[in-house]
Formats: C-alpha cells, sequence, structure tokens
C-alpha cells in the first residue's frame, strides 16, 4: 500500500510537471518573455525595491525577488529586484 501511494504521487508530480511544462511553451509562443535581469538596474523594466553596499558597481542588480514578464513589447509586471548602492567606504 504505501509503494501504491508514492506511485499514484510521481505519476501526479509528472503531470503537473507535463502541464507546467505545455503552458509555459504556449506562452512562450504567443510571446511572454521573462525579463532579463543580469546587470545594470532598468528602470523601464525593473522595480528597485531596495539598495545596500556592496563590491559590485552602484545600480548593478543583486537580487531577484520577483521575476518580472514582458509580452511582446509591453511589461506585464516588472521585476522586483535589489541593487548595489555602491561601496559603503
Amino acid at each position: 500500500m504505501e509503494n501504491a501511494t508514492r506511485d499514484a504521487e510521481a505519476k501526479l508530480e509528472e503531470g503537473v510537471r507535463l502541464d507546467h511544462h505545455a503552458l509555459a511553451d504556449a506562452l512562450g509562443r504567443e510571446g511572454l518573455a521573462e525579463i532579463e535581469t543580469a546587470g545594470k538596474f532598468d528602470p523601464h523594466t525593473q522595480e528597485a525595491l531596495l539598495s545596500q553596499p556592496s563590491d559590485e558597481e552602484e545600480g548593478t542588480v543583486l537580487q531577484v525577488l520577483q521575476k518580472g514578464y514582458t509580452l511582446g513589447d509591453r511589461v506585464l509586471r516588472p521585476a522586483r529586484v535589489v541593487i548595489s548602492a555602491g561601496d559603503d567606504a
């Protein structure tokens, strides 16, 4: 019985994974894309929630708190990020 429930959970997990993959593919074909957050802060596609001292150059994205998405040229939700305030010294 214990193995039967594990197998059922594995099948459910695989089904959810397949649905997620199919939905992501369909949205990608329609033009939905994740906002790139590597490098410098972009106020047009990102929202800086915090800034903190770091060794990185001022305005560099340090951490992504919430992913952002675009649909074609429109920003659906800006990426929420933590940026560098520069060296505190």
